[in-house]
């Protein structure tokens, strides 16, 4: 289980203005925080939310797991929060409290190897051999009833379609756009196909045992939002991902 620590503003360029960290010393000192193993949206979100911590006074460490474990572990209370999840999970896994402003925005989209397809609906991925990552949530809602091979990393999912074995994946368009730039995959006639299936935002969760930190995430992450923190913190660790930094 791979654990990464932030214990420091983040050096991606951001001004925290009138909402940096909180004067009160916060009742935790570190948290411990879950995200998805090889999930590229997660280690985008993991920078803004390592920020909003900061701004409270907070280190965050974050640990690496397979998707679904991610949350199962979290809302056991193994850990203090998990990275980001689409709206409603919490209607599940009740031991995590929702965040009202988003962490990051995401897209889902389909992609194969070589020419297009009409692809515009769940539906009209109907009857072909398609893909799907563990853990992804709205995508296994999505292809229900579809009959999809699950596997655990976007590396399987990318591989299976270059061999042949899948004629269609679904995935994070974040995640296809690094992905099908890597050395590995750049020329292997990748594409995304259609329109997106499904466009949402994900929002961090906090085990209730923290929930005194959530009106300050709250307002932390409205902020970072609204005075355009949030989108520099995404935009510049999408350069450093696509330039292999």
């Amino acid at each position: 289980m791979a654990v990464y620590i932030f214990g420091l503003s983040l050096g991606l360029g951001v001004t925290t203005g009138a909402i940096a960290a909180h004067k009160d010393k916060p009742s935790l000192e570190t948290a411990h925080i879950t995200l998805c193993r090889w999930h590229i949206t997660h280690r985008f979100a993991q920078y803004s939310v390592a920020e909003a911590y900061h701004r409270l006074g907070i280190k965050t460490e974050f640990s690496e797991l397979p998707c679904r474990r991610s949350l199962i572990e979290a809302n056991a209370g193994g850990f203090d929060g998990e990275m980001a999840r689409i709206y409603g999970v919490t209607k599940v896994f009740e031991n995590l409290v929702q965040l009202e402003s988003p962490t990051i925005m995401i897209e889902g989209i389909a992609f194969k190897q070589g020419g297009d397809l009409a692809i515009e609906t769940w539906q009209d991925l109907k009857g072909r051999s398609i893909g799907i990552i563990r853990g992804e949530l709205y995508a296994e809602k999505g292809t229900a009833g579809l009959n999809p091979t699950v596997v655990d990393t976007y590396d399987q999912l990318f591989s299976l379609i270059v061999l042949g074995r899948l004629e269609i994946g679904v995935a994070i368009k974040r995640d296809f756009e690094i992905l099908a730039n890597s050395p590995k995959f750049m020329d292997q006639g990748l594409r995304m196909v259609g329109q997106p299936l499904f466009s949402a935002p994900l929002f961090h969760l906090v085990h209730k045992r923290n929930k005194q930190l959530v009106e300050g995430l709250n307002k932390i992450f409205k902020a970072m939002w609204e005075n355009g923190d949030a989108q520099l913190i995404h935009k510049n660790t999408m350069q450093r991902m696509l330039s292999g930094k």
